[in-house]
C-alpha cells in the first residue's frame, strides 16, 4: 500500500524547525550532535550498561544500572550518590537499599516517592528517608520488574512484571493485580503506557497489547497482536507481537515499539499501522517462516532501523526520540518522518535502554555498552538541569505492604480453580513461568529427572530416570553444512550465582551451546537461523521443562567486534510439536510461547508437557549475537520417582530436596492455614489443565501470603512453601552451600582409589 508525499504515520504537518533553534534543551541539527556522559558520569565507577533513568520533583536526575545499583544526581549540589542492596542513603546500614542491584525500571509517584524495579526482588520504594522492598510477599506478584508507569488521573503506580501487573492506589494504599486471570494474553508484561484519559496499554514480551479503558475500571481487557513477520515495509496491523516498548503521543496516539518497526493506533487501539525500519528488507530475506519479499521501494521505509527500543515525547515542542537496538539515537519532528539530528555514542555502539526528557533540563539516555555506555546526554543542547522544588518538610509514608486474602476468598479461588476439566493430551504443552530467583543453584529444584549442563557434554548430563532425551542442535538454516552447536567453556571455577553448579566437579562452571552466529561476518545479524533446537522426549505422565539462559558475558570486554556485539541477545522461545522433517517444524505453528530479554542475571523458563511425546524448543535467535544456552531440566511433576531413579553424584548419602512436614495437624486444623493449602492443593491437581496455566504462580503467591499472614505456620512449611515458589533466603543459600560441599566430598571420596594392600 503506496503513501502519497508524506508518511503514514500522521496526516498532519508541523513546522518544526525554526521552533526547536527558539526553545530550551533545543537540539541544533548542524551541530553534529553527540552523545556525551551527561553530569559528569563515570562510565568506570559508576557503570556502563545503564537500563533506567527518571527526574524526581526536585529535579534530581536517578539512574539504574545493570549489576551496580541506583544513582542520583542532586540538582543543587551538582553530586552523585550511590545506593545499593547493602547501603541506603550515605552508606546508612540501617537505611537498607535496594532489593538487588539491578534496577531495570524507575518511576516517581506523585508524592515524590522513587519506586525502582528490580532483577529478582520485585520493587523497592524511596521515600526521601528511606527505602521499602516489597517482594512477592507484599508487594508486586513477580519477582521481575520491567517497567513502572503512573497513571495521569489519578496517580496510581503500575508495575509490569513477569508475573502480570500490580497496581498500587495512591488514594487507598492498597495493590490490585491484573494476570491472566483477568483477561490479560500473557503474564509476562514489557511495557505500560497511559493515554491522557487514563485508559492503558500494555505490550506484552511476545503476545502483543492488551488494553482497557478508565471507565469500565480496567475489568475488561482486548488484545492485538501479529500474525507474522509483515512482507511489506508499511501496512496494517502490528508488525509483531514481540514489544519493546510502548508510549503514548500528544495524548492519544498510541506507539508501539517493536523488532519489526513500529505499530501506531489514532483510534484507542482499535485499529494499527505499521511503518518498519530502512534494514526491513534483510530481515525479511525468504527464509523461515515469511514469504519473499513484495518489490517495494526502500523508500517507504521511515526509520533508521527495524528495531526501535524506545520512543518518547519531548512535551514541550512536541518533538520524539526514537532508541534503537544498534543505530544512534534520532531526534524528529511530531510526525516522526522528518529527522532534525542524530546522536551517537560511539561507532555501533549506541543501545538506547531509556530516554528521559526533563522540562528543566537536557534529554537524558541511558546507553549500556562496555566500551562508551552510561548516562548520556547531547553536547549540543542548550539547557542547565535546574533545582527544581524545595524537598517536602516531611517525608511521605511508605507504601502499606499488600493484604493478605481472607480464608472465604480463597475458598472461592480454589473453586474456580476447579471449573477447569480439559487436561493436557500428549504432545500439547503450555508456559509455565519464569524462575528469576533459582539462578545457578538448580541442584533439588530442577531435574529430578534428567539434568544437562549446557557444554560440558557427557560430563553434565545427569539422567536420573529412564525415558528421558535430550539433544540440543541447529535448525536448518546453516551455513557450511554445520549441523552441531559450538561448545563453549569460559570458566571452570566461576563463583558467580548465576552460573550454574556442577555436583560432578564441586564448583561452578561457566559453560554454554551456542547456535555458531557469533561467528559474526558468517551469521550477519539478518540471517534467519539456524537458532538452537532442544529435542526433548518425556514418557507417559506430566512434565517440567525448564530452559536456563544467562548472558554472562553480555558485559564482557575481549576486544575486537565481540565486545559491542554481546549485549545482542533477545531470544524467541517456541515450544513446537515434534516432526522428522525440520521444515514443518520450522512452519508450524508453536504450542507455547516466551521471549528470553535483559537474562544477565539469569532465569528459567518453565514449560510443562505431557509425555509420551517428542517435542522441539526453538531458541529463536531474533537477530541476537550468539544464541545460547547453559542448561536443560526435566522434572517429573505427579507421581513418586521410580525405583530406578538415580540421584546426583554425592547426593545418594546427602538428603537435600523439598521440605516435606510429616504432621500436617497444625495445617488441617486451622482454618487460617488450612484454606492456603487447600488453594495450593487445587493448583497442583490442575496442573495438567491448560486453561489454570496462567492462574499457578499468582495464586500460589497469593496463597503464601495468606500463610505467612497465620502467623503460627510450622518452619517445615514455610520452607516447602518457599522451595516450590523458588524464593530464597540467605538461609536458603547457605544450607544449598552446605549440602553441595558435602555431597561432593562424598563423592569424592568414593572416586579415591582402595589403598593396596600390604
Amino acid at each position: 500500500m503506496k503513501r502519497k508525499n508524506k508518511s503514514r504515520f500522521s496526516a498532519r504537518i508541523f513546522s518544526i524547525v525554526v521552533a526547536i533553534a527558539l526553545l530550551p534543551g533545543a537540539l541544533h541539527a548542524q551541530d553534529e550532535p553527540k552523545l556525551v556522559h551527561a553530569f559528569g558520569w563515570d562510565r568506570e565507577t559508576q557503570g556502563a550498561f545503564v537500563t533506567s533513568v527518571a527526574v524526581d520533583l526536585q529535579n534530581n536526575v536517578w539512574a539504574g544500572t545493570e549489576g551496580n545499583g541506583l544513582w542520583r544526581y542532586d540538582s543543587r549540589k551538582k553530586e552523585w550518590s550511590h545506593f545499593t542492596a547493602d547501603e541506603g542513603l550515605g552508606g546508612d546500614p540501617v537505611k537498607q537499599g535496594l532489593g538487588d542491584e539491578y534496577v531495570y525500571a524507575l518511576a516517581v509517584d506523585k508524592l515524590g516517592r522513587l519506586w525502582a524495579g528490580s532483577l529478582n526482588h520485585g520493587v523497592s520504594v524511596f521515600n526521601g528517608e528511606k527505602w521499602k522492598t516489597y517482594d512477592v510477599a507484599e508487594g508486586p506478584l513477580g519477582s521481575r520488574v520491567f517497567a513502572i508507569t503512573t497513571c495521569p488521573t489519578d496517580g496510581d503506580v503500575w508495575i509490569a512484571t513477569d508475573c502480570g501487573v500490580a497496581r498500587y492506589s495512591l488514594a487507598n494504599d492498597d495493590w490490585d493485580y491484573y494476570t491472566r486471570a483477568s483477561g490479560l494474553p500473557s503474564n509476562q508484561i514489557q511495557a505500560i503506557a497511559f493515554d491522557s484519559k487514563g485508559n492503558i496499554y500494555l505490550g506484552t514480551q511476545c503476545d502483543g497489547i492488551a488494553m482497557a479503558t478508565t471507565a469500565e475500571n480496567y475489568k475488561k481487557w482486548t488484545s492485538v497482536t501479529a500474525p507474522g513477520m509483515p512482507v511489506t515495509a508499511t501496512g496494517d496491523g502490528l508488525p509483531s507481537g514481540l514489544i519493546n516498548d510502548i508510549t503514548v503521543l500528544d495524548g492519544d496516539k498510541i506507539v508501539a515499539a517493536t523488532p519489526e518497526g513500529a505499530g501506531e493506533s489514532d483510534d484507542g487501539g482499535k485499529t494499527w499501522k505499521f511503518v518498519r525500519g530502512k534494514n526491513w528488507k534483510n530481515n525479511v530475506n525468504g527464509l523461515y517462516p515469511a514469504a519473499p519479499v513484495a518489490p517495494e521501494s526502500d523508500t517507504e521505509a521511515v526509520f533508521a532501523e527495524d528495531w526501535i527500543s524506545t520512543i518518547r515525547q519531548d512535551q514541550q515542542t512536541k518533538n520524539v526520540w526514537i532508541g534503537y537496538w544498534k543505530l544512534p539515537a534520532e531526534l524528529r519532528g511530531p510526525a516522526m518522518d522528518k529527522v532534525i539530528a542524530t546522536a551517537e555514542a560511539g561507532p555501533w555502539e549506541n543501545t538506547v535502554r531509556a530516554i528521559c526528557l526533563p522540562a528543566k533540563g537536557p534529554p537524558l539516555i541511558a546507553i549500556s555498552d562496555v566500551h562508551v555506555g552510561g548516562l548520556m546526554t547531547v553536547n549540543s543542547a542548550t539547557a542547565e538541569l535546574e533545582p527544581g522544588g524545595d524537598p517536602r518538610k516531611t517525608a511521605p509514608q511508605l507504601p502499606s505492604p499488600a493484604k493478605a486474602p481472607d480464608a472465604a476468598t480463597l475458598a472461592a479461588l480454589a473453586k474456580r480453580i476447579g471449573v477447569f476439566k480439559a487436561q493436557l493430551k500428549a504432545g500439547e504443552g503450555y508456559f509455565l513461568g519464569d524462575d528469576w530467583r533459582t539462578q545457578g543453584d538448580w541442584v533439588g529444584r530442577y531435574g529430578n529427572s534428567y539434568a544437562m549442563l549446557c557444554g560440558l557434554g557427557d560430563a553434565g548430563t545427569f539422567q536420573s530416570e529412564p525415558d528421558y532425551a535430550v539433544q540440543v542442535g541447529l535448525g536448518p538454516h546453516t551455513k557450511n553444512n554445520a549441523s552441531d552447536p559450538e561448545t563453549y567453556v569460559r570458566n571452570r571455577d566461576a563463583g558467580n550465582l548465576r552460573i550454574p553448579y556442577d555436583p560432578a566437579s564441586g564448583h561452578r562452571v561457566e559453560a554454554e551451546l551456542n547456535d555458531l552466529t557469533c561467528h559474526w561476518p558468517t551469521y550477519p545479524d539478518y540471517w534467519d537461523g539456524p537458532d538452537l533446537w532442544v529435542d526433548v522426549t518425556v514418557p507417559a505422565g506430566l512434565h517440567r521443562v525448564s530452559l536456563y539462559f544467562d548472558n554472562n558475558d553480555g558485559q564482557a570486554a575481549g576486544g575486537g567486534n565481540l565486545d559491542f556485539n554481546r549485549k545482542f541477545r533477545d531470544y524467541d522461545l517456541q515450544l513446537l510439536p515434534w516432526a522428522e522433517d525440520k521444515d514443518a517444524v520450522q512452519k508450524s505453528q508453536p504450542l507455547a510461547r516466551a521471549r528470553v530479554v535483559d537474562f544477565r542475571g539469569g532465569v528459567y523458563k518453565r514449560f510443562v508437557v505431557a509425555g509420551p511425546a517428542h517435542y522441539i524448543f526453538r531458541v529463536g535467535r531474533n537477530h541476537s549475537f550468539g544464541t545460547k544456552i547453559m542448561g536443560v531440566f526435566i522434572d517429573r511433576i505427579a507421581g513418586d520417582l521410580p525405583a530406578t531413579h538415580t540421584p546426583l553424584p554425592g547426593f545418594d548419602q546427602v538428603k537435600y530436596a523439598v521440605p516435606a512436614l510429616k504432621d500436617k495437624s497444625a495445617i488441617t486444623g486451622n482454618a487460617a492455614l488450612s484454606a492456603p493449602d487447600a488453594l495450593w492443593s487445587a493448583l497442583d491437581l490442575a496442573l495438567d489443565k491448560p486453561g489454570a496455566a496462567g492462574l499457578q504462580y499468582p495464586l500460589r503467591v497469593i496463597s503464601w501470603r495468606a500463610v505467612l499472614a497465620a502467623g503460627n505456620a510450622p518452619a517445615e512449611y514455610l520452607d516447602a512453601l518457599r522451595w516450590r515458589l523458588g524464593i530464597w533466603t540467605k538461609e536458603d543459600r547457605d544450607a544449598f552451600d552446605k549440602a553441595t560441599a558435602e555431597a561432593f566430598k562424598a563423592y569424592s571420596d568414593k572416586q579415591k582409589p582402595e589403598p593396596e594392600e600390604q
